[in-house]
């Protein structure tokens, strides 16, 4: 386990032990946005699994099928072709949603923290 992961896992235990609509709150958002990550993620897995696929076909037909590309008209070589472009624009947007994703997330972390400190600031009382 990280070192981020380890300082996530123990806001999420001090937030926890809150009980107020607040902490609630803050809980169901981060949960939330770790699910929605977690989605975006597997999306841009099987994109790139597709895109390397669309890109191993057109490389085995260009060493073991030469006759391949002569013919454009192809039904093969457009939807392989395709398949790749499509990959790759969509692999992009997904990879630039999950970082502006990663950012709020992070966010939600520093909520997180501020909360916890102001609610022990208010349990301990005035020093």
């Amino acid at each position: 386990m990280s070192e981020r992961q380890q300082q996530i896992q123990f806001l999420k235990t001090l937030i926890c032990r809150e009980e107020s609509r607040e902490c609630q709150a803050i809980r169901d958002r981060i949960h939330r946005a770790e699910r929605e990550e977690r989605y975006l993620r597997r999306i841009i897995f099987l994109l790139s699994v597709l895109m390397f696929l669309s890109i191993a076909g057109l490389c085995y037909a260009t060493v073991l099928w030469p006759e391949y590309f002569r013919d454009r008209s192809q039904l093969l070589l457009k939807l392989s072709c395709s398949l790749g472009l499509a990959s790759l624009i969509c692999l992009l947007v997904f990879t630039g949603y999950w970082v502006w994703h990663r950012k709020l997330l992070n966010g939600r972390y520093s909520d997180c923290g501020r909360l916890i400190v102001t609610t022990d600031r208010s349990h301990s009382g005035p020093d």
